[in-house]
C-alpha cells in the first residue's frame, strides 16, 4: 500500500465521516496526482509560448535626427527631422513550423489532461479499495466478536448445567 493511502488510513480510522469527503481526502493526499497536475500546468505554459512563436514580430519607434555641416559654422547648414517607423517580421522560410510545434505542444497538454484525470481516477480506486477494506474488516472483526459472546454464554451455561449435575444435552 502506498504510504500517502496508509496515512489516509490511519486518519481515517478513528473517524466516522462520508465515503466521499474520505475519497477527496485520498486526492488530496497523493503525491503522485501533485505531480501529474504540475506537468500539466507546465504544459499549459508551453503552449503558450508556442502559440506565441507562431505570431509575427512588431517593433516601431520613433526619433528625432539632426546634422550639421562641419564646413559651415554659421549654423545655417543645419537640418533636423522627425520620424517613425513600424518593422513586422515574420519567417516564410520556416514552412509553418511554428504552427506545427504549437498544435504538437497542444496535442501533448491535452494528453497530460488525460494523464492527470486517469491518476485521479487510480487515487480514487485505491482509496475506495482500502476505505471498503477497512470496513470489511470492522464487520468481520464484530462478527467475531459475537461469535465469542456465543461461545462464552455456551460455556457459561454447560459450566451451570454440569455444576448442576447435569449433561450438557439434558
Amino acid at each position: 500500500i502506498n504510504l500517502v493511502l496508509f496515512s489516509s488510513v490511519t486518519a481515517f480510522a478513528g473517524l466516522q465521516t462520508d465515503f466521499l469527503a474520505d475519497l477527496e481526502l485520498f486526492r488530496q493526499r497523493s503525491f503522485t496526482l501533485k505531480s501529474e497536475r504540475a506537468k500539466l500546468d507546465a504544459n499549459g505554459v508551453t503552449v503558450l509560448s508556442r502559440a506565441l512563436q507562431v505570431t509575427p514580430s512588431i517593433s516601431a519607434g520613433l526619433g528625432k535626427t539632426e546634422s550639421r555641416s562641419y564646413s559651415d559654422f554659421t549654423g545655417r547648414g543645419k537640418s533636423a527631422y522627425d520620424y517613425w517607423r513600424v518593422n513586422a517580421d515574420w519567417n516564410l522560410f520556416k514552412g509553418f513550423s511554428d504552427y506545427h510545434a504549437w498544435r504538437a505542444a497542444m496535442d501533448q497538454k491535452n494528453a497530460q489532461g488525460y494523464q492527470v484525470r486517469s491518476q485521479e481516477l487510480k487515487t480514487e480506486l485505491d482509496g475506495a479499495k482500502v476505505i471498503f477494506n477497512r470496513l470489511y474488516l470492522r464487520d468481520v472483526r464484530l462478527a467475531q466478536e459475537e461469535l465469542l459472546k456465543l461461545k462464552q454464554e455456551t460455556m457459561r451455561i454447560g459450566r451451570d448445567r454440569y455444576k448442576q449435575g447435569k449433561i450438557p444435552l439434558q
